[in-house]
Parts: structure tokens; sequence; C-alpha cells
């Protein structure tokens, strides 16, 4: 190993003192701090937290529908918390409900952050491992994904543990282990489609071994390891493609049917360049790729709080130069993983038009490993520029820039959950207090009907749902009036939040 490698490993000899156990106990003990008072703290789950409940809901009477209608493994857990935590208590709420899906997400993310130390150490060694699953925690949006009610984090578990199986089988040689990388890949496809991503990384690799040489296992071993990676997967994903009726996810049925919609309404987008009547199909799709890519990086960015995306690309430079302390099939794994993740999340922008940071989160998650190593090389940088003839700084930079890091992250980690939306919950419960159970209530957002336990519906087109017994709106300002050319009884009226930027009304349909 090259001298630099030897000096920078040493940096971080600090914690290889302790053992793994204790380690793992300190992150985990902060992780449990962090998100226990999140979820104590958390005003408004998300919009699809409210959809994955409200499956949830559904399951006990109607389970086939709801294994055709979406992947049904995160809302499967939740009834499934649900079942023991009301059976505990000994009753039935809304809340325990929200409590279940907050809980089934945070033990994913335990867990997960758990098996990523695991998979650090493999990778990066301890001690980088250590503060990599650190920054981790600490950053807000990560750690607000794994305490609310979206099934972010309990996917991200089965992929880091199938990552996990596959580095282990391929140091080891083991052909069995691939059985347990398709195992995780079809439980976690069963949250979220992704996971089966872990087939094609293990299957490029074993059909690479199988016509490299000198091959890295025999040629039993590989179609032995192959065949068993497949049955893992096929064991939990066959019954649950027969029992949903079809073999593809939602998303791509809809991209197998798309057609030119897309470029049509990227035209009118882009409609001043017909000025020049140079405009082609090429043209317009290579703008919509550009445009992708910058929201990519923006939502990356935001993960990262910004401040640590320096570090994160300088550690990648580290891990890809040519005398990284880092193995072909470490740097191959690696490369198709974020070749795979980038190539999803464009389509994904160019055909449905969003990327968000829930759909990044994996990418920074699987990478974050990069960042102490693109921290310290930052901090050899500053020393060199600043105290050139101090070496010993180094540690206390790097320190100044981890501790300025938490400085940043620290306000919006602790912000509860949905804050910004606080007068939601206040109309929600006006509307339990003054309605019937069974008043439909029209929302521009159904967080307010579901927190009301009232049935509710949107508005679409700038249409009153008939059935409607209330209408609710959110306004600029308090002179607003709703658009509706139906007579309406205004009855209570909240600022969404303290800013009072906008104002949230309830009327009565007359």
């Amino acid at each position: 190993m090259p001298e630099k490698n030897i000096q920078v490993k040493k940096k971080f000899q600090g914690v290889s003192e302790y053992n793994d156990f204790s380690l793992l106990a300190v992150l985990l003990v902060i992780c449990l701090a962090v998100g226990i008072y999140q979820i104590a703290t958390t005003v408004l789950i998300s919009k699809d937290g409210v959809f994955y409940i409200t499956e949830a809901q559904k399951f006990s009477d109607a389970p086939v529908e709801v294994i055709q209608k979406y992947p049904f493994g995160y809302t499967f857990l939740v009834f499934s918390a649900y079942k023991i935590i009301s059976g505990l208590w000994g009753e039935s709420s809304l809340y325990i409900w929200i409590y279940s899906a907050q809980g089934v997400s945070f033990l994913g993310r335990l867990l997960a952050l758990a098996a990523l130390y695991y998979l650090g150490k493999y990778l990066v060694g301890k001690p980088k491992a250590f503060w990599s699953v650190f920054i981790l925690i600490i950053l807000p949006y990560p750690s607000k994904m794994g305490i609310d009610a979206l099934r972010e984090w309990p996917y991200l578990l089965f992929l880091v543990i199938g990552f996990l199986f596959l580095f282990h089988g391929i140091s080891k040689k083991q052909w069995w282990t691939f059985g347990w990388v398709g195992l995780s890949a079809g439980l976690g496809h069963m949250i979220r489609p992704e996971c089966a991503q872990l087939i094609i990384y293990a299957m490029f690799w074993l059909g690479l071994s199988l016509f490299k040489s000198p091959r890295r296992m025999k040629r039993a071993a590989i179609l032995g390891a192959a065949f068993i990676l497949l049955a893992g997967f096929a064991l939990p994903v066959i019954p649950y493609m027969k029992a949903k009726g079809s073999v593809l996810p939602e998303k791509l049925q809809k991209l197998k049917h798309q057609d030119d919609k897309e470029v049509v309404s990227l035209e009118k987008d882009y409609h001043y360049l017909h000025e020049t009547d140079n405009i082609s199909k090429a043209n317009i799709y290579f703008m919509k790729v550009v445009r992708a890519f910058i929201k990519l990086t923006t939502k990356l960015s935001e993960n990262l709080m910004y401040y640590f995306m320096p570090s994160w690309l300088v550690g990648f430079y580290i891990r890809f130069r040519k005398r990284a302390p880092q193995n072909n099939d470490e740097r191959f794994l690696l490369t198709l993983f974020l070749l795979f993740n980038i190539s999803v999340l464009l389509l994904l922008y160019m055909n449905y038009g969003y990327i968000s940071r829930r759909h990044t989160l994996p990418m920074v998650v699987l990478t974050i490993f990069n960042l102490p190593a693109g921290m310290r090389l930052l901090t050899d940088w500053l020393r060199k520029i600043l105290f050139s003839s101090r070496p010993q700084m180094e540690n206390i930079l790097f320190a100044v820039l981890l501790v300025t890091g938490i400085a940043i992250c620290t306000p919006k980690l602790f912000r509860p959950l949905g804050a910004d939306k606080e007068g939601y919950r206040e109309t929600a419960r006006w509307l339990s207090e003054n309605s019937d159970k069974n008043d439909v209530i029209a929302v521009p957002d159904k967080r307010v009907s579901f927190y009301a336990q009232r049935p509710g519906k949107r508005i679409k087109n700038g249409t009153i749902p008939s059935s409607a017994k209330f209408l609710v709106t959110i306004e600029k300002n308090e002179e607003a009036t709703p658009p509706f050319g139906q007579p309406l009884r205004k009855e209570y009226r909240q600022w969404v939040n303290k800013k009072k930027k906008r104002i949230i009304t309830v009327y009565r349909v007359q």
C-alpha cells in the first residue's frame, strides 16, 4: 500500500481502539435518542405516509386488493405492527396506526445502520465506517425519512443486507451466500421494486467471473451461485407476482406504453426555441436530460445539506483514483450501482417530471463511506495552506469541519416533522369535533381529513365533489375567496403555520 494511504489510515486510528460492539452501541444509542425525540414531536406525517397507513387499514378486509394495487411489503409490516401494538395497548386509535408506521420505519433505519456499519467496515475499515454512519445519523433529511411513515429505510435495510452478503460471498468465494443476496432482493422488492437491482449486480459479476481468466470461483460454483441467487429471489417474488397478477412494477408498465406526449409537453416548455425553427426532438431530449441532471444534483446536495457535498465528491476521487486502496470487485460493483441508480432517476424525471430527496437517498446511503476520507483530504489541503509546519493541526481541522457540520444539521434535525403545517392538525381537530363521522370533507391535502378521521375527497379541476359536506381551502391571505360557483358558509379559519403566510379555511357546503 502506498505510504500516503498508510498515513491516511493512521489518522483514523483513534476509533480503532474500540471493538465493534462498543462503536455500534454508540451509533445506535445516538440514533435511538434522536429518533425517539423526532417521533414524539411529530406534527404531521407526509402525504405518502397517509396513503401507506390507509392501505394498511384495508389489509384485514381486502388483502388481495392491497397486494394488487401497490408493493405491499411496507403496508403489511405496518399492519402487523399495529396488530401487535393495539393488542398490547388494549385499544385501537388513529395514533396507534401512525406510531406503528413510524415505528416500522424507525426500526428499519436502526437495523439498516447496523448493517451499514459492517458493510463499511469491510469496504473502508472500522474507523471510517463509524464516522460515515455517524454523519448519516445527523443528516436531517435522511433522518426524518427514518421516522416518517415511509418505506425508504425498510427497503434500504434489505438493500444494504444484500450488498453485505454479496461482498461477503465474493471475498470468501462462498457460492451459497448468493442465495441470501437473492432472498434479500426478493423481500426488499416487495417494499420497493428497485431492490431487484441486487440481482443485476450479482449476475453481472458472476457472468464476468465465468469468462474471466483466472476465475475467482470454479465454474460449477459460479453456476451454482447463479442458480441459488435466482432461486432466493424467486422464493418470495413468484407468489407475490402471482397474487398481483403482473410482473412489471406499475411505473414500468406505464413507461412501456408511453407515447410522445412528454415530447409535446416539453416543446411547450421550450416554445421560445421555435423562433429559430431549429428545434428538434434530439434537442428536446438533450435539454430534458440536462434538467434531470440538475435536479438529481440538487436533491443529492439537499440530502447532504450542501455542506458535506464537496467532501462526498472528493471522496469519490479518492476511491476511483488509480492508486486507491480498493479492489476491482468493489470498484466494479460501485460503478454498476451508480450507473443503474443515475439512469433510473434520469428516466424517472424524463417520464414523470420529478426527482425527490427520497429517490436519491439510496445513493447517499451506499456511498456515505466516501465522506470521511474526503473530509480528511480537505483538512490535509487546509492544513498545508494554513499550518504547513504543524502536521498535528490536521486532527483539529477535521474536528472543526465535523463540528461545523453538526451545527449546520442540528436545527433541521430537531425541527419537528411537519412543523410548517401545524394548522392542518388544528383544522382536523375542529372538523372531528364539529362534523359527523360520515361527513365527506373536500380537501386540497388528504392529511386534513385523515387526522380528522373523516372520509376525504380531493378537489379536482376546481370542482367540489357532490357528496362533500365541508370544504377546506388553503389561501394566501385572509381576503382571498374560494373560486367555486356555489354557496358556502365560512365556519373556521386557522393560519397554516406561525409565519402566517397562508391561511386554511373550512366552509360548510350549502
